[in-house]
């Protein structure tokens, strides 16, 4: 049983994320490259939805502003997600806050937007790793794992019929939690 054991440690060690065929994939989605972009936001758990509304982002420097309205206008939350720092929490209305709203959307625009691995397409310590590639010209992936089990990933889906392609569409999941989905406005 050990042998199997250190068989599977030392074979996701050496193999991680090389076992796909990689192509790296541009290190800053399209999407942020303006200033302000609006998004619909759906957050849906166990295949049912359980948020939408609105998102607006604002890029000033290297942290992003971050408004959250609901479906008729209303803010529900601001924050500042940073690269280097945790996420600053300016308002939250006390119904999100009570469901760890703030906290699930800052933690997760901050892999979608900030986190990339050191080298192309993956970087590695010890079983932890974080890649990033392109299955095609329109579809990169992002993921992070330890060894063999996968703890976040994001789908960016693009527009390539244009000359500049934007990334239009986002998906992100976290194991076990539930998935966010961003629609360009």
């Amino acid at each position: 049983m050990i042998r199997i054991v250190l068989y599977l440690v030392v074979s996701a060690q050496l193999f991680g994320c090389s076992a796909q065929d990689m192509r790296p994939f541009p290190r800053i989605p399209a999407a942020l490259s303006t200033s302000e972009s609006l998004w619909q936001v759906r957050i849906e758990h166990w295949r049912k939805e359980r948020f939408s509304g609105l998102l607006a982002l604002r890029k000033a420097g290297e942290d992003i502003g971050v408004v959250l309205l609901d479906s008729t206008g209303i803010k529900l939350m601001e924050a500042v997600v940073s690269r280097d720092r945790a996420p600053r929490i300016i308002y939250a209305m006390h119904a999100i806050r009570e469901h760890n709203l703030p906290d699930y959307l800052c933690r997760s625009l901050q892999r979608i937007f900030h986190v990339e691995p050191d080298g192309q397409p993956c970087s590695r310590a010890w079983l932890y790793s974080l890649c990033r590639y392109a299955l095609t010209s329109e579809h990169g992936i992002k993921r992070a794992g330890y060894g063999p089990v996968v703890l976040w990933k994001v789908d960016f889906f693009t527009d390539s019929s244009n000359a500049d392609p934007m990334v239009r569409s986002i998906r992100y999941s976290s194991w076990p939690g539930p998935k966010l989905k961003l629609e360009l406005l």
